[in-house]
């Protein structure tokens, strides 16, 4: 579809919209036959624009099209954007954009392959702290699936390397029609929690402060979506990622979220999202000693024990797993001296379970058992 076919595909309602969702006002005007609305631009400065009120005026399009190209320099957007805010109203659009430059036009398959996953699970846990807001998530619930399965992968754009997530809204025909108040529905609010976790992330690594998300983890982002945003930013270590929200027109933004736009990049926000997400990890599992049971996976010794005089001070190491709760295990990674060490190795051999005292504590992506105090099979 052309630029010119999109902009006759946009109603004056849709366009209204579009601005009362942006916290503009529809005006009393003695000329019945346009809409005339007030509001603020980019800068914080009112601005005044004025719409035909049908398509059914000879110069409606040509007039919708001039207002679409001011309100993409008021509001600081691309005019694709507005475009396509308008048409899709029905959805609310969550954008990741990788800048393209001059020596590179692309991403590789492997970096590609590891985005789209990881901002899956981002949806995915986003709508799980929706329902129910915890610091930390050790397991999805069928309802954050869900909410990601009907999400919708949408086409890229020029100038970059990027995706779009569209969250589609359940609007009534009626509603389309009409510019009729209308309650929230839980995929909007899961939007709006996105949102402004970006928006609270942005002003954390502005501020060097990591307890700004922490304070904000209940309507904003929790311990697994740091760790993601971060990883993400691990898969491109020298590029700034753009993330961005367009907004559906169907219910007022939030003040504050009218144009959300995070891009982490440097060590300093990897070190305000990990730091985040450590506190957030605790605050979940505290940091206080626990009787834990589990099987041992995997060890792992820096020295052989046929080597008998160096395995004695040899690091070693354990892989435990810990079920939390029915149907959530963690794997807990943690040292044994030499001769609890070999009772680890019969453990593992015969498959017995075994008991062990210590503190969980998770660092980045992986948990650790600290002051191990005993361990024994069961």
């Amino acid at each position: 579809m052309t630029s010119s076919d999109s902009i006759q595909s946009i109603t004056p309602l849709a366009a209204v919209r579009f601005l009362t969702a942006r916290h503009w006002v529809v005006c009393e005007h003695p000329n019945q036959s346009i809409w005339w609305l007030k509001g603020r631009d980019a800068d914080n400065d009112e601005v005044s624009l004025v719409l035909p009120r049908t398509s059914s005026l000879a110069d409606s399009t040509e007039r919708l099209s001039e207002t679409v190209d001011r309100l993409a320099q008021i509001l600081k957007m691309p005019r694709t954007f507005v475009i396509s805010s308008m048409l899709k109203e029905d959805r609310d659009t969550l954008r990741l954009r990788v800048p393209i430059t001059q020596t590179s036009d692309s991403v590789s398959l492997e970096v590609a392959s590891t985005l789209i996953p990881k901002w899956r699970d981002f949806v995915t846990l986003a709508a799980c702290s929706q329902i129910d807001p915890k610091p930390l998530i050790l397991r999805t619930t069928k309802a954050g699936r869900n909410f990601a399965k009907d999400c919708r992968f949408a086409h890229t754009y020029r100038g970059s390397f990027g995706f779009t997530i569209e969250v589609v809204h359940q609007v009534h025909p009626e509603l389309m029609a009409e510019n009729m108040p209308h309650d929230l529905p839980f995929t909007r609010t899961v939007t709006q929690r996105i949102a402004r976790g970006l928006q609270t992330a942005k002003e954390a690594i502005e501020k060097n402060d990591p307890d700004i998300l922490v304070q904000g983890y209940a309507t904003g982002l929790n311990a697994n979506m740091c760790d993601i945003l971060g990883e993400v930013q691990d898969a491109l270590p020298n590029t700034p990622i753009e993330y961005s929200v367009d907004w559906s027109s169907f219910w007022e933004v939030p003040q504050g979220l009218e144009k959300v736009t995070f891009t982490p990049s440097g060590t300093a926000s990897r070190t305000i999202l990990k730091a985040a997400s450590e506190t957030l990890s605790r605050l979940e599992v505290p940091a206080t000693s626990q009787e834990i049971t589990g099987r041992i996976i995997e060890l792992k010794s820096k020295a052989p024990p046929l080597d008998i005089d160096e395995f004695k001070f040899a690091e070693r190491s354990i892989a435990l797993l810990w079920e939390v709760e029915k149907g959530t295990s963690i794997t807990l990674h943690f040292n044994l001296p030499l001769d609890t060490y070999k009772l680890a190795c019969t453990a593992h051999s015969t498959g017995h379970m075994a008991r062990v005292i210590g503190t969980p504590v998770k660092h980045a992506r992986f948990w650790y058992l600290e002051n191990v105090e005993s361990f024994t099979l069961l």
